[in-house]
């Protein structure tokens, strides 16, 4: 039996070691508060600990646009920016470019005051080097930053502007538009302002300007801007398709820009007038022609006048057409008699059609035909499943005049209930389908099938089904996995197969 003086021994050393224990644990639970804590602060550092130099690219594409007459949060990105913290403001403040990029539409107004000195701080905060980005909009309140917008124009590279705006507040500047490179300008949609005065900019006021965007244009444009070094020319907003432009005053400019490289032409209800009958662009590479349903006789009255000899880029559009079988077809050969009496056809190596819901997919047949060796074709707009199968049945037919393209590109709009994987397959095998679908031929010999196809389809695109599409699925399998076979994309959803290149993967409905 042990003695009680050794049980007391024993007791002492457990309160010795529980002593010791309990300071060890008090230990751990102050370094965990430590590290929490720690942890804690970093998630909410790590952000301003950043560089300047990272910090000022994350700002640059925060910050936006300033909407000088706004309030809201949206428009005032670099404001809030240079509220948050003082490493923050000074990073803000420290940046001229983040200041520089002003539109000056009305949207929630502020009063007089706190409008130009809003204003006034943008353009201190710019400083007296950084380029500016300047948007000038109408309204009775916006002639009061005319003088502090004046002193800038020579660092202005892109303006957006109407014609009136732009020439009042260039009147109050002895700078001319010295940086000025890209222009959008618009003749005034209403008659609420009027104006006699007529704005005029010569080659020596702006020696960089070569990019000019007509956002709208009534009749005979005002205007005076040294076409002959315009390279870019856009009438209409391509984001929009909207905006009234008259035909007869696109041809007056048109005609006084020989140095023309790049056009986008968004056509009017009105084709221009008889008299018009040649426009000959020596040196237009790339033109994009668009129109609405109603506006298919003004489009083909310019494609009547235009001569491109040099054109190597083509986007258009054949879509939203009459139904009339006719006057279908007959946009699509005047698309091609452009193209021969241009003698471009040859040397075009990138075509864009826009095909829409119209009921004859045999339209795209004849230009097609005109443009032999294309680097990339492409069908956007596509808005209905059977004109998706249509369109590779044409590409795959024997009728179809022998084209050469490296890339294929199509682009569905609305839902499929299939994907015409064996018309495809077809079209990547360089084998003859019959129009008919009757099967396949041995492949032609001048027949050069595409090194990359793209289809793009919504999301509810129909499914797979093995008895209907397991041939044209083995087929595109085997090609894609060649040692020098075509890279093919398909993208879809809802158990529709998914092709990445290299590879096909099928996806069964669930």
């Amino acid at each position: 039996m042990t003695s009680r003086s050794a049980l007391r021994l024993r007791l002492e050393e457990i309160d010795t070691e529980s002593a010791a224990l309990r300071a060890r644990l008090e230990e751990l639970a102050t370094a965990r508060t430590d590290v929490a804590a720690q942890l804690e602060q970093g998630a909410y550092l790590c952000l301003p600990e950043l560089p300047v130099e990272i910090m000022s690219q994350i700002f640059l594409r925060c910050a936006g646009i300033i909407r000088v007459a706004s309030r809201d949060l949206e428009g005032n990105g670099a404001f809030i920016l240079a509220q948050v913290c003082s490493r923050w403001r000074a990073i803000a403040l420290g940046q001229p470019e983040l200041w520089a990029h002003l539109d000056t539409a009305r949207f929630r107004w502020l009063d007089d005051e706190m409008l130009k000195r809003k204003l006034q701080l943008c353009v201190e905060r710019a400083g007296k080097t950084c380029n500016m980005v300047v948007s000038l909009s109408w309204d009775k309140k916006l002639p009061g930053m005319a003088p502090i917008l004046s002193p800038t124009v020579g660092r202005w590279t892109q303006c957006e502007a109407s014609q009136v705006l732009l020439r009042r507040t260039l009147e109050g500047s002895s700078a001319p538009l010295s940086s000025l490179h890209t222009l959008k300008i618009r003749d005034e949609c209403d008659g609420t302002y009027q104006d006699n005065g007529r704005l005029v900019l010569a080659s020596t006021e702006t020696p960089w300007l070569r990019r000019v965007e007509i956002l709208y244009l009534r009749g005979v444009w005002q205007t005076v801007l040294p076409w002959n070094q315009i390279t870019e020319l856009s009438f209409g907003d391509p984001r929009e398709f909207a905006g009234r432009m008259d035909s007869d005053g696109c041809m007056d400019i048109l005609e006084q820009t020989p140095n023309l490289e790049k056009l986008y032409l968004l056509m009017d209800d009105r084709p221009l007038s008889q008299s018009r009958h040649s426009l000959r662009l020596e040196k237009l590479r790339d033109l994009t022609l668009q129109w609405r349903s109603h506006c298919n006789g003004a489009a083909i009255r310019f494609l009547e006048v235009f001569d491109l000899p040099r054109l190597v880029a083509f986007s258009t559009c054949v879509h939203d057409a009459p139904e009339d079988a006719e006057e279908w077809e007959e946009e699509g050969d005047a698309i091609r008699d452009m193209i021969v009496r241009s003698k471009c056809g040859p040397i075009i190596r990138s075509l864009t059609l826009d095909i829409g819901a119209g009921p004859h997919i045999d339209v795209v047949r004849p230009v097609l035909a005109s443009t032999p060796m294309l680097n990339e074709l492409k069908f956007t707009g596509v808005s209905a499943g059977y004109r998706l199968e249509s369109l590779f049945r044409l590409l795959a037919s024997k009728n179809l005049p022998s084209v050469h393209f490296d890339e294929l590109y199509v682009e569905m709009v609305h839902a499929t209930d299939r994907i015409p994987f064996e018309y495809i397959a077809a079209v990547l095998e360089g084998t003859v389908a019959d129009v008919y679908g009757r099967g396949t031929t041995a492949r032609e010999p001048e027949r050069r099938p595409p090194r990359t196809l793209r289809v793009e389809t919504p999301p509810d695109v129909g499914g797979y089904r093995e008895h209907r599409d397991s041939a044209g699925i083995k087929t595109l399998e085997r090609l894609v996995t060649q040692a020098q076979g075509p890279q093919v994309f398909i993208t879809s959803a809802h158990g529709t197969p998914i092709i990445g290149s290299r590879r096909v993967q099928v996806l069964q409905n669930t």
